[in-house]
């Protein structure tokens, strides 16, 4: 009886350390929906704010202003500086957003991405569950303390490649949703197209179409003029080098906090993404399947400059894809790399959502301190050697 006991115990362990980080996240939840819910709050105090305002400008009809860097709060004040940057279609699914108190907007735009997002996670993680979702509370809890869609492409991304064991072509609107954040389509992209899932590109194709339509439809054309003119702005600006680097994650970011002029960086990052794409599409394109479906994920944020701490659930979706390999074909400290390079620069992220903004009044200074940031290169290290332990795996693998 006693060991029949111990064993029970024993198999209710995991639940219990499951619940407890579970608990946590919830918590992390649940503190910033009443965060948001406390009057008066400067617009901006985090990017879900941006989100709520962009909703309310689509129903007053002043989305121009949006993009022009004028955002309106709803006494009609108006706050230069924020600035959007997505694509029309993604103002339909905000829009909806701004017909209920702001605090409830978070709770229930942010519930359903944490709900799918560690769903999704236990789908695909089976016995590494657990560990899949330790390593991503850092990252769970930057996206959920600035409000932001990471989880919401995590689940994307995670959804495509689920799906290519099974060959559904559904997954193609996947393909046309990650469109809304272009900076992680390419390589989710060349992927389907070396795997020659022509079902899956025509769906994302069409869905693709019917997007833009829509949102031409709702919208107007002129609203592509003034987003396309946003995009060569922040494309001026990233050449500039006047971008908030601290929460960046990218290898731009981390050379031009070392000194490293922005062009230059930019340069290298260049050449840091066709050397990732080659690497995963081509190099490893006769390696264990497991393998390559996590290198996609976790390359995914790092081909553009233009990444933030946010946008790091979406690298975190590799972990239960690579995790099986890492257990057969890799050493300890490979382990320890791979997995510290995912969680550093999350932990990083949430010290500059929650110290940096202090540090202005605790030094009497009118603006934060310039701050170094190593995300980026942290994050090439660990694709660096999860590439390693990949290359290690037969081709017959899994």
């Amino acid at each position: 009886m006693e060991l029949e006991s111990l064993s029970a115990q024993k198999q209710t362990q995991p639940w219990v350390r499951i619940s407890v980080l579970v608990g946590l996240l919830i918590c992390v939840y649940l503190a910033q929906a009443f965060h948001i819910s406390q009057s008066p709050r400067a617009p901006g105090s985090s990017d879900f704010d941006v989100f709520y305002l962009v909703g309310h400008m689509f129903w007053s009809g002043e989305l121009a202003d949006a993009y022009q860097g004028n955002l309106r709060a709803l006494s009609g004040e108006i706050y230069p500086g924020l600035r959007w940057t997505y694509p029309p279609p993604y103002i339909l699914f905000v829009a909806p957003l701004a017909l209920v108190p702001e605090w409830a907007a978070y709770l229930i735009f942010m519930g359903l991405s944490l709900t799918g997002y560690v769903a999704m996670l236990y789908a695909i993680g089976g016995r590494n569950f657990e560990l899949s979702l330790r390593v991503s509370i850092p990252a769970i809890s930057v996206s959920l303390a600035a409000g932001q869609n990471g989880l919401v492409f995590g689940i994307i991304i995670a959804a495509i490649l689920r799906a290519v064991s099974t060959m559904q072509g559904w997954s193609g609107l996947g393909l046309a949703l990650l469109m809304m954040k272009p900076q992680l389509f390419p390589v989710a992209c060349a992927y389907e197209i070396r795997e020659r899932r022509w079902n899956v590109l025509v769906i994302g194709l069409i869905g693709l179409v019917v997007l833009i339509s829509l949102a031409t439809g709702v919208m107007g054309s002129a609203l592509w003029r003034s987003f396309f003119s946003t995009m060569e702005e922040t494309g001026q600006l990233l050449i500039a080098g006047n971008v908030r680097l601290a929460r960046m994650i990218s290898v731009y970011a981390s050379l031009c906090s070392l000194g490293v002029s922005a062009r230059y960086s930019l340069i290298i990052q260049s050449i840091v993404a066709l050397g990732i794409l080659y690497t995963v599409i081509i190099h490893l394109r006769r390696r264990a399947t497991l393998g390559q479906l996590g290198l996609v994920a976790l390359a995914s944020p790092l081909l553009s400059p233009y990444a933030y701490d946010y946008d790091l659930p979406v690298a975190l979706v590799s972990v239960p894809f690579l995790w099986p390999l890492f257990q057969t074909y890799s050493r300890s400290r490979e382990r320890v790399l791979f997995l510290s390079g995912l969680v550093i620069p999350a932990v990083w992220g949430l010290l500059a959502e929650s110290i940096l903004p202090a540090v202005p009044r605790l030094l009497d200074a009118s603006k934060p301190p310039c701050v170094i940031t190593l995300s980026g290169l942290v994050l090439l290290i660990s694709f660096g050697t999860a590439v390693r332990v990949v290359l290690r795996t037969p081709s017959s693998a899994p």
